[in-house]
């Protein structure tokens, strides 16, 4: 009988390791399932307000790209600087509140995952970065570069990037700069 008695106990405790165990795992996915959401929730807002405000953002592109590829000096400033426009732009909108979130006084780490969401949203609204590193100038490239010594630029020029242009709908959102490799004889 007493026999009997311990293997109940040892079956009752381990029925209790198990439930525990079983708990903090659907714990744990609950509140990663709940992250997930959230993050999906603001990669739509956000690629919604960039295919119709991708302008308001002039200049933070860039930022955002050095933040993700660890470039950047200061990843907080670029953070900071979207935060301050989002809430000067959508003032008690949801994207505001979702946005809050995230970008509140967001430490180094957060703001990596921030950049790497907004640029998936910015991917998503068609917006897009020069990749070559040496174009020949376009009427729409000419405009979208500034040239880095401060010379006159002219499409059929061929340039090296320094810093991309970023466009969306194949308008210029985002300056780049450039310097002149060969000017064209045009």
């Amino acid at each position: 009988m007493f026999a009997f008695t311990e293997v109940v106990q040892m079956n009752e405790t381990f029925l209790i390791k198990i439930k525990n165990i079983f708990n903090k795992l659907f714990s744990y996915f609950l509140n990663n399932k709940k992250n997930t959401i959230d993050e999906e929730i603001f990669l739509i807002q956000w690629t919604q307000a960039l295919k119709h405000n991708a302008v308001a953002f002039n200049g933070l592109y860039g930022g955002l790209q050095k933040i993700v590829d660890g470039k950047a000096k200061k990843p907080e400033s670029v953070i900071a600087e979207w935060w301050t426009r989002t809430r000067y732009k959508w003032e008690n909108q949801p994207i505001t509140e979702i946005s809050r979130k995230y970008m509140e006084n967001a430490d180094y780490n957060k703001c990596v995952n921030i950049a790497k969401l907004l640029l998936k949203a910015a991917h998503d609204a068609d917006i897009s970065k020069e990749n070559n590193k040496e174009i020949i100038l376009d009427e729409v490239s000419a405009r979208a570069y500034l040239e880095w010594n401060g010379k006159e630029i002219f499409p059929s020029d061929k340039v090296k990037i320094i810093t991309p242009a970023w466009y969306q709908y194949n308008h210029v959102i985002e300056q780049g700069h450039c310097e002149i490799l060969e000017k064209s004889n045009i």
